[in-house]
């Protein structure tokens, strides 16, 4: 039986469905249905020896907390580990809604791609709007931190970049994945700007092709989407 990256991007997406569920089913259900994946996952890894290796247009969505070392200094490991977790995982919420993949979580942020193993025309597009998503929900969350936590001025910067990878590893396998743009991406969520006469809801989307984005939570902007040029790059980031 050939053992392809497919097969383990499926059931890792079913372990976090499951996860995401563990309110509604209950602990000992999702335990024991993930125990079974995780065995399946470990098998299907060691199968794995030769992983297929892809050059494609994807496009890359970098999100990281901004100074998240001091803001939350105050706090005890446990209760950092509590709220930048819960944080990631409802950050990424919007990406796997527009039809991005998570590729690595990685401190406080996390790598996403679109394009990956499915190309779509409108991955660009649909990065962005993910992007915008993200940062309602980080609006959200800042807030609640606020109230629950006393910690103020959680925010986020995203980076956004579309152009050739290469992917495939036997480090991460279909997650493995290198390039220009991988890097570009990177060091736009790292990138601080500002934007003159804007105000602290106001987010600067830079790219190429002009439309008029909305969230789910009424955040209206008229902004530019990214085309799928080779070295269209794009930053999502607080003013």
């Amino acid at each position: 039986m050939t053992v392809t990256a497919e097969q383990i991007i499926k059931i890792k997406e079913a372990l976090t469905a499951l996860e995401e569920k563990r309110t509604v089913l209950g602990n000992a259900v999702v335990d024991s249905a993930q125990a079974s994946l995780k065995r399946e996952l470990t098998e299907l890894e060691g199968k794995l020896d030769t992983p297929e290796q892809h050059r494609k247009l994807a496009t890359l969505l970098f999100v990281d907390v901004v100074d998240s070392t001091p803001l939350t200094h105050h706090l005890e490991p446990e209760e950092i580990l509590e709220i930048m977790d819960s944080a990631l995982k409802r950050l990424a919420q919007p990406v796997e809604q527009h039809g991005g993949h998570i590729a690595r979580y990685q401190g406080d942020g996390f790598k996403a791609v679109f394009g990956v193993p499915v190309a779509r025309e409108n991955d660009p597009e649909q990065a962005v709007r993910a992007g915008l998503g993200v940062l309602a929900v980080a609006k959200e969350i800042s807030q609640e931190l606020e109230e629950q936590w006393g910690v103020f001025d959680f925010n986020v910067r995203i980076g956004i970049n579309t152009g050739m990878i290469a992917s495939g590893g036997k480090t991460e396998a279909h997650d493995t994945i290198m390039g220009e743009a991988v890097n570009l991406a990177a060091r736009r969520s790292s990138t601080r700007r500002t934007v003159p006469r804007c105000s602290p809801a106001c987010w600067c989307l830079r790219s190429t092709a002009r439309t008029s984005l909305s969230t789910s939570s009424g955040l209206s902007t008229s902004s530019s989407l990214p085309t799928t040029s080779q070295h269209g790059v794009h930053s999502l980031q607080p003013a």
